[in-house]
C-alpha cells in the first residue's frame, strides 16, 4: 500500500457535474460518471507523462466485483474479455492530418487485470478504438490504495504507453471525454454456523461511496508533466443516509 501522493491543498474546481456518482447515496455501491473537456486539465502544447483520478478517503474498492481478468496477451491484442469489463465511454475531438482538421470519435473500454505490483487493488486496461484511422491501442494503469493522506486510492495511466498517432496525423486534441465506470455482482458465500453449512448472498461493488456525506465528495483529476502537475477538483453531490 502506497503513501498518498496527491496534493492535500485544494485545486481549481471543474465545472459542476463534470464528475458524478450514480447512485450518489452515502455508503451505496456506485459508478463514477465523467463528462469533461480534457483541455481543462491537459496543456495544449505538450502531452502529459501520466493522467490520474484520485478518490477521497472513505471510498471503498473491491476488485472481486468482476469475475474475469484481462491477461497480458489479451491486453497486447486489444481484446480483453467482457467478464473483466468495468467501464466504457468515448472521446470526441479533432485530429490534424497534414494541415486539415478532421473530427473523430474514439470508443473507450476499461477492464480489470491482475495487479503487477503487490498491494495494488488491481491493474486497469484501457482500450481505445478509432474507426476512421483503424487505430486500436491499449495501455495499462495502476489502481493503488493509499495508507495515509486525503485520498483513499488513485488510478494512474502512463500516457507514453500508448502508440504514436497514425501516419500523417500531426496533432490530436480531445475536446470531450465521457466515461462511466463501476461494477457490481452478487456471489454466494458458504459458512459453517452451529455445525451447519449456511449459504448467503453477498453484493460486491468495485466502488462504494463513503458512509459519511456532507453534501459533496472530492475526486481529483491530474495530469503530470516533466516540470509540473496540473490538478483539478470535482465535487460530485452526495445524499446522506436517511
Amino acid at each position: 500500500m502506497a503513501v498518498g501522493v496527491a496534493s492535500a491543498t485544494a485545486a481549481e474546481r471543474l465545472p459542476e457535474r463534470s464528475v458524478t456518482l450514480d447512485p450518489d447515496g452515502a455508503g451505496r455501491a456506485t459508478s463514477i460518471v465523467v463528462d469533461v473537456d480534457p483541455r481543462q486539465v491537459e496543456s495544449p502544447d505538450s502531452l502529459p507523462e501520466s493522467l490520474a483520478i484520485a478518490f477521497q478517503r472513505g471510498f471503498r474498492f473491491d476488485a472481486r466485483a468482476r469475475p474475469g481478468r484481462c491477461s497480458d496477451e489479451q491486453a497486447r491484442n486489444v481484446n480483453c474479455p467482457d467478464s473483466s469489463r468495468i467501464g466504457r465511454g468515448e472521446a470526441r475531438g479533432t485530429a490534424t492530418v497534414g494541415v486539415t482538421p478532421v473530427p473523430f470519435t474514439a470508443t473507450i473500454d476499461l477492464f480489470l487485470a491482475r495487479a503487477k505490483n503487490g498491494g495494488d487493488i488491481a491493474d486497469v486496461i484501457i482500450e481505445v478504438r478509432e474507426p476512421q484511422s483503424k487505430t486500436e491501442i491499449s495501455a495499462r494503469g495502476r489502481f493503488t490504495p493509499f495508507e495515509s493522506g486525503q485520498f483513499a486510492a488513485e488510478l494512474r495511466f502512463k500516457v507514453g504507453q500508448a502508440n504514436d498517432p497514425p501516419a500523417g496525423v500531426t496533432k490530436v486534441e480531445v475536446e470531450r471525454l465521457t466515461l462511466r465506470a463501476g461494477a457490481q455482482r452478487t456471489v454466494k458465500v458458504r459458512r459453517r454456523v452451529r455445525g451447519r453449512t449456511v449459504t448467503r448472498r453477498r453484493r460486491l461493488s468495485l466502488i462504494t461511496n463513503p458512509r459519511v456525506c456532507r453534501g459533496e465528495y472530492l475526486i481529483r483529476l491530474s495530469a503530470r508533466y516533466p516540470d509540473r502537475t496540473v490538478e483539478r477538483d470535482a465535487a460530485p453531490a452526495c445524499t446522506p443516509r436517511a
